[in-house]
């Protein structure tokens, strides 16, 4: 009882913002910025038409193709970033070949995890873990430092995504033309 009664302290100013000091709230910042400048190049859209070029109305090659492009960007970018910059080529992926967006939506989702497990600037929360191991241990994370483990899983990761997974998911919505 005593701790719903307990008042709560106000932040100072300065304490309320100090979050924003933080090296990995910077970063990750600074790796939405630098998705931003990738999708105003028209890279993305270029990367797209060759893409369906490729793949055609080949759901197998759509998922390959998607999986294969999200994982490594997102060991260098983000992953949170680099799904929003490559949800919009994935659903035109679908769209051209017909297939149910959620068919390659929800693996985009996974494989961007995979491969933000190849960097310490893969996710936010690699980010962090590396920061607070430099707190308490002295020792920040190496940029590459646990990229094989982050590689096994995104082989493993694909391999269950191209096999059992692409089964699993499920036609959400009807593949249309907008």
């Amino acid at each position: 009882l005593g701790l719903i009664a307990a008042p709560i302290p106000l932040l100072s100013p300065s304490q309320g913002i100090s979050g924003f000091a933080n090296g990995a709230t910077v970063t990750v910042l600074a790796m939405f910025i630098l998705s931003e400048g990738v999708q105003r190049t028209g890279v993305v859209q270029i990367l797209g038409r060759k893409i369906s070029a490729f793949t055609g109305d080949d759901e197998t090659r759509q998922l390959g193709a998607t999986i294969g492009v999200v994982a490594p960007i997102s060991g260098f970018i983000n992953n949170t970033a680099a799904v929003a910059i490559l949800l919009p080529m994935v659903s035109d992926l679908a769209e051209r070949g017909g297939t149910s967006p959620s068919k390659l939506l929800l693996p985009l989702s996974y494989a961007s995890m995979f491969g933000g497990m190849l960097t310490v600037i893969g996710t936010s929360t690699n980010i962090l873990a590396s920061e607070l191991s430099a707190q308490l241990l002295g020792h920040p994370f190496g940029m590459f430092e646990f990229t094989a483990l982050g590689a096994v899983v995104a082989v493993f990761g694909t391999a269950y995504l191209m096999t059992v997974g692409r089964w699993l998911v499920p036609a959400r919505i009807k593949p249309r033309r907008d």
